[in-house]
């Protein structure tokens, strides 16, 4: 036998791919390739959908069935973001891509790729459809017919995956004045105000080594949080590998509903007995 007929019979050993390796796989089959920008793109979106599927899709918030059953993605391009959300959470009914710019190479490298899994049932309809309108007029315009349809606002989730600083605050504020999930990765932050720029300088004053990117996302959960009984969000901020992108803060908020309301309230109440006891005690 020669010995490429050797490694022919030769028996191998195959890997089994991971779920996320064989979506990767897919998308690279289209046309036979996997551009270095598709893979970076990939694993940003699987490493942001993790993290955000962790805290809006936990199994204690599946358990009572409070996870959102829409997701927005806001400046999502190709649509990678949404589909994942689509392809991982069973329980999201429709993804909705905003985004001014038509990527139609992207968008039917996704569709040719996954449209499978994406499919809603009806006869060529997908559970992922794309707006290419603006930001500003688009993200409100779809929350309110979303509402209007019968979805609650605890339903909705938000998201922007590297999207600029600009962008990321106009689409948290739009979010939290219709009171609906967010989850945003910012990038290519700036310290617009003055008192901020000048509060950086102190605190580094060449000691520390505070980014602006840092101090930027810091404010902007800061923001989210609120404050007194104004705050309708539960805040914290996730990081994904670094190594898959340096700009690497998840700020993700997730709405409060009535349990998490009274479980605030039993644990003042607890934290007030303990109060009491210790000065009766003392006294």
């Amino acid at each position: 036998y020669s010995f490429c007929t050797l490694l022919v019979l030769q028996p191998m050993e195959v890997k089994k791919r991971t779920h996320e390796q064989e979506l990767l796989h897919q998308l690279a089959l289209v046309d036979g390739t996997c551009p270095r920008n598709l893979a970076k793109e990939f694993k940003e979106a699987t490493a942001f959908c993790t993290k955000v599927r962790n805290s809006h899709f936990s199994s204690r918030r599946k358990k009572i069935g409070d996870t959102p059953k829409v997701v927005i993605d806001v400046a999502g391009g190709m649509g990678m973001l949404g589909a994942l959300f689509l392809i991982f959470e069973k329980s999201v009914e429709k993804a909705i891509v905003i985004d001014p710019a038509q990527c139609e190479g992207g968008r039917n490298r996704i569709m040719k790729a996954w449209g499978d899994r994406l499919a809603t049932g009806e006869p060529s309809t997908s559970a992922l459809t794309y707006r290419h309108e603006c930001l500003r007029t688009c993200l409100p315009a779809t929350i309110e017919s979303l509402i209007k349809g019968g979805y609650k606002h605890t339903d909705i989730l938000v998201v922007a995956c590297h999207a600029c600083q600009h962008l990321t605050e106009e689409t948290c504020s739009i979010a939290v004045n219709y009171k609906v999930h967010i989850a945003v990765m910012p990038c290519c932050q700036k310290l617009h105000e003055p008192h901020w720029k000048q509060m950086l300088a102190q605190l580094n004053d060449g000691k520390n080594n505070i980014s602006v990117g840092l101090l930027s996302d810091m404010i902007l959960a800061g923001r989210l949080m609120g404050l007194g009984a104004d705050s309708h969000y539960d805040v914290k901020i996730a990081l994904i590998d670094e190594a898959i992108t340096p700009m690497n803060r998840i700020v993700i908020g997730i709405l409060k509903t009535s349990d998490d309301t009274s479980a605030k309230d039993r644990a003042h109440e607890k934290l007030a007995r303990a109060y009491k006891n210790a000065h009766r005690t003392a006294g």
